[in-house]
């Protein structure tokens, strides 16, 4: 299977991670956005990234970034490609948790990134599945090493690029966080309200160290504690 490769080439001063010619890892802690100008969709992204890695943290879990690309051969709906190939990596490698957010680049061709707990996978694996399913062999994978870099900084990447298209969106699976993930933060919130103290509650929730609405977050499971008996 041969693939031109042309429709990826810029002027050589303007060139991008998605470059043949440059082919490296995007600045993963490169300047995020303000947050004071995101919108509420840029904020509940951030919260949901954010909340994924901290539990992969605490479950020691790896944390891996990816890059899936389109060409002008690509199938339009892109969600389906991208469904096929997790249906594909599951079957392969195991466990694939992830975050998405989709961004159009200027010359109209769809990307995806995202973040992934779960198993490592080859390279020239990934880029052979995508090629196969959505006719676009340029992927990128690079492990997150989430001792070192910022977790912050990490999710605020990808916010960035709702950030660049405000009619962009993003998803995750269902045990990115777990799965009555936005219910609860509601309910926690409501009870709480929405400040930095509740946040660092937040985090050590789901490092298992604090019990937040009779419920506790145990190796990745939400859990409600029973009601002790009166004496």
């Amino acid at each position: 299977m041969s693939f031109d490769l042309s429709y990826y080439l810029a002027p050589a001063e303007a060139l991008t991670s998605l470059d043949p010619r440059g082919h490296n890892s995007p600045p993963l802690l490169s300047p995020q956005p303000h947050k004071k100008e995101w919108s509420r969709k840029q904020k509940r992204a951030y919260h949901r990234a954010l909340s994924g890695l901290e539990v992969a943290h605490a479950l020691n879990e790896h944390v891996r970034f990816i890059t899936l690309t389109s060409s002008p051969d690509s199938p339009e709906n892109i969600h389906n490609s991208f469904s096929k190939l997790v249906k594909r990596i599951r079957r392969q490698f195991g466990q694939f948790e992830y975050f998405a957010v989709k961004e159009t680049t200027a010359s109209g061709l769809v990307h995806i990134h995202l973040l992934y707990r779960g198993p490592y996978i080859p390279q020239d694996w990934l880029s052979s599945a995508w090629a196969e399913i959505h006719q676009a062999p340029v992927v990128w994978i690079k492990e997150v090493n989430l001792k070192r870099d910022s977790k912050k900084k990490i999710a605020s990447y990808l916010v960035k690029y709702l950030a660049k298209n405000p009619l962009g969106r993003f998803w995750a699976s269902w045990n990115w966080v777990f799965r009555s993930f936005v219910r609860f933060w509601k309910m926690v919130i409501e009870h709480y309200g929405y400040g930095p103290s509740t946040i660092t509650l937040w985090r050590e929730f789901l490092w298992g160290r604090n019990i937040i609405l009779d419920h506790i977050f145990v190796n990745g499971k939400l859990v409600k504690l029973k009601q002790m008996p009166l004496t």
